[in-house]
């Protein structure tokens, strides 16, 4: 048994020992905290206590488990819930996050707006109130409830940085990025040995750790900024997980990779990757309109023949927060299969109409990327990897898109090699696989014409 799941039979044990309400409610949260969602309601479902508190954190736990048998569920003890306690805020938070997970955003922005009026004291209420607006493609009334509820909760870090990540989406860089860094209290700390923080001073003869602090297509867009740092004249290392360790080495400007279980060099100064982006962007390195940075992945070819070779990736991560918002089913995705071409699966998801890839990290993932004539992907970290890499890219995003995607344009300046596919309403896929299957016949003609 490994040492998790010791862990958790010690705290089923100490429950089991003291079996009270508070008792149950704090495991369950725990278990909340580290997205065991089916452990956490195991919790919950103990709780006897009366009031609506046991079951919002009931249907909390069934939405994040996200079968549908779990949101059935959730869905009759919401409607319970609100029948048994109408005036109870937090029993039309509950409906509302039931409505969020469905995808029904206008009813569950009015639900949660409605229990925001009701109970402003949570600040939960008023920051998922901004997230349905957002996804219905409100964003000034978004911006404006998130800025009520952190003039309310001003030190609600996780509101601040959902604030930021709208400002920037909405093209408010220098107020996005300063919201942005709230983050670095919320997150899991890392190691800074006593070296402060970089905030843009000399970098010449200086050496600093750049550390990885959040997934894969983060990590991919941010380590960028590597060879900005290198410029300065500094000696860059980076800190990253172990399955980014072999990419991480195959960047412009990285001079030396760790993982977090190495012990690193002596450094002077140390950085959030993502904190990176703030930098860049007041000191005016940072890709805008017309002026792309150019590809600064470089990975070893692999073999393959002649035909036309499409990657395809239609659903990213299961444990982002906004992973039903960006993926589709690939019932959804399969129209572009009709085009001629050898299609290659770059998802965890096997098929057998795919020639699969079986990547063992972000290297050999980024070099089965490498090996297409063209990437076709939701948004999730192949987009990054490819923009990186300076393939060929066709990117398909939600009506409200990631921050770092905008909310207008066909092209991106982070990646001079990615055109973006936008849903014209929520979860419209439709249209966009439309256009995206005649764009790909198009590109397979252009590529064999070149090559006769």
């Amino acid at each position: 048994m490994d040492d998790s799941k010791k862990d958790d039979m010690e705290k089923m044990t100490n429950i089991e020992q003291t079996p009270s309400a508070f008792d149950w409610l704090t495991i369950g949260d725990k278990f909340a905290e580290e997205k065991q969602w089916g452990r956490a309601l195991y919790c919950y479902n103990r709780i006897t206590v009366p009031g609506s508190l046991p079951h919002t954190k009931r249907i909390a736990a069934l939405v994040n488990i996200g079968t549908p048998d779990a949101m059935m569920s959730a869905g009759d003890l919401a409607w319970k819930l609100y029948i048994d306690y109408p005036l109870d805020a937090n029993a039309v938070w509950a409906r509302g996050s039931v409505f969020m997970a469905a995808c029904k955003f206008e009813v569950a922005s009015d639900l949660f707006l409605q229990a925001h009026m009701m109970d402003n004291s949570e600040s939960r209420h008023g920051c998922d109130a901004a997230l349905a607006l957002q996804q219905c493609g409100r964003f000034e009334e978004a911006k404006r409830m998130f800025e009520q509820v952190i003039a309310l909760h001003p030190l609600k870090i996780e509101v601040r940085t959902w604030y930021g990540m709208l400002l920037m989406l909405m093209g408010d860089l220098t107020n996005g990025w300063r919201e942005y860094e709230s983050r670095v209290f919320h997150d899991t700390p890392v190691p800074v040995n006593g070296k402060p923080v970089w905030n843009g001073e000399p970098l010449a003869g200086k050496t600093i750790a750049v550390f990885q602090e959040q997934g894969v297509g983060d990590t991919v867009q941010f380590i960028q900024f590597a060879r900005w740092l290198k410029g300065k004249g500094a000696k860059v290392i980076v800190v990253v997980r172990d399955n980014m360790y072999r990419l991480a080495l195959a960047c412009d400007g990285v001079d030396a990779v760790y993982t977090n279980s190495t012990v690193l060099p002596d450094y002077d100064y140390h950085i959030r990757m993502m904190s990176l982006g703030r930098l860049a962007h007041e000191a005016g390195f940072y890709p805008v309109a017309g002026l792309h940075l150019g590809p600064y992945l470089k990975v070893a070819p692999i073999q393959r023949g002649a035909a036309f070779r499409v990657g395809l990736c239609w659903q990213g991560g299961k444990m982002h927060a906004q992973d039903k918002f960006r993926s589709m089913p690939f019932e959804t995705f399969a129209p572009i299969l009709s085009n001629p071409g050898l299609f290659v699966n770059l998802c965890d998801d096997k098929r057998d109409r795919l020639q699969p890839c079986d990547p063992t990290d972000v290297y050999s993932l980024a070099q089965f990327v490498q090996s297409c004539d063209l990437v076709v992907t939701v948004d999730t970290a192949v987009a990054h990897i490819a923009g990186a890499l300076g393939v060929k890219c066709f990117v398909m995003l939600p009506f409200a898109p990631d921050w770092r995607w905008g909310l207008t344009t066909p092209a991106t300046p982070w990646y001079s090699s990615v055109s973006l596919y936008r849903c014209k309403r929520p979860l419209e896929w439709g249209p966009v696989i439309e256009i995206v299957k005649g764009d790909v016949k198009r590109c397979s003609a252009s590529t064999a014409c070149q090559q006769t």
